[in-house]
């Protein structure tokens, strides 16, 4: 018997297009997100908002959250009873010391109805493109939902993927596991996600204590070539290498290559402020673009290095931090 074909699909492409267009792309609402219970609630709050200038200028963001393991046993009705979300284990009670299972969730419906991508392979491979490369992909600091979120798509919709946006947690207070989760989702993502046409914005937290930044002295590029893998080579923002040390040889820091590349220490803390999540986020190195901004929260008065040196790293984060980043991840 001769194969029939889907009435759907005996449509002029043009016409399954402005269909698509309804269902996957309906109209950026300007209205703020009202706050969803049923998630993990962040642990920083923003009590400076900073410059958006280096924010992703997409009209359409997709706010992904890990949803609370108490609310979803409570109400397993949050998850629809057909659903095939990846399961995951968070540290959920308020000491962070026990793990239950868990899945991710959309915390703003702008109007989807991405079910149509469920029908066939044909518009699947059609409006597949359509979704993923629209809109900017928002985890904030639920990084342990990026691998499960992007594992449980097909590689034609991880490859058309264009924006991510994630938060690093305040430097002082990340525990191992928070390290870990950083780690695989930085290494799946430059694995499987198409790294050249991807914009990424990073929001870090920054702590802002009473007096303010003003005794506190700003890190320049310099520090954090002392992070910098070794293997990884940065251009300082004027395009023209300057080495530290004219005297310097072998591995030294500021060591030019080619006349135009400087190479750091590949250093993993300074002065007890872990980095390494930094050299794993280089892993995304040759990005289209990255822009970076501080999340402001306040935080008692240093009285110890470790956080001395964690609000000087504050102050710089949308100043010498951005330009460092942006002179090794876009090459």
């Amino acid at each position: 018997m001769a194969r029939q074909t889907s009435p759907f699909l005996r449509l002029p492409t043009e016409i399954r297009l402005m269909i698509y267009e309804e269902l996957l792309l309906p109209p950026a609402s300007k209205e703020p997100c009202p706050p969803n219970t049923k998630f993990v609630a962040p642990d920083y709050h923003e009590y400076e908002p900073t410059s958006t200038s280096n924010t992703l200028r997409a009209p359409r963001t997709l706010q992904i959250r890990t949803i609370d393991p108490a609310k979803l046993a409570a109400n397993p009705s949050l998850l629809p009873p057909t659903s095939s979300r990846p399961r995951y284990h968070i540290r959920s009670d308020a000491f962070r010391s026990r793990t239950t299972p868990t899945t991710y969730a959309l915390q703003n419906n702008p109007g989807l109805h991405p079910a149509i991508l469920a029908t066939c392979r044909q518009v699947h491979a059609e409006a597949a493109g359509l979704l993923y490369s629209s809109y900017a992909f928002d985890f904030d600091t639920h990084v342990e939902a990026i691998v499960p979120f992007l594992s449980a798509l097909t590689p034609a919709a991880r490859a058309r993927i264009a924006r991510l946006a994630l938060v690093k947690r305040a430097l002082p207070y990340v525990k191992e596991f928070d390290r870990a989760e950083w780690r695989a989702a930085c290494e799946y993502t430059a694995a499987h996600l198409n790294v050249a046409g991807l914009s990424l914005a990073l929001g870090v937290v920054a702590g802002k204590p009473p007096a303010g930044w003003a005794d506190s002295p700003a890190l320049t590029v310099e520090h954090f070539r002392l992070v910098q893998p070794r293997s990884v080579g940065s251009r300082p923002a004027s395009g023209a290498a300057t080495p530290t040390s004219s005297s310097s040889s072998g591995d030294d820091e500021g060591k030019v290559l080619n006349g135009e590349m400087l190479y750091g220490l590949g250093l993993k803390a300074i002065a007890g402020v872990d980095f390494e999540w930094v050299e794993q986020l280089l892993w995304l190195r040759g990005v289209r673009d990255v822009h970076v901004r501080a999340i402001v929260e306040h935080c008692p008065p240093p009285v110890s290095e470790t956080m001395a040196f964690w609000v000087s790293f504050s102050k710089s984060v949308e100043g010498s931090f951005r330009e460092w980043m942006r002179g090794v991840m876009l090459v």
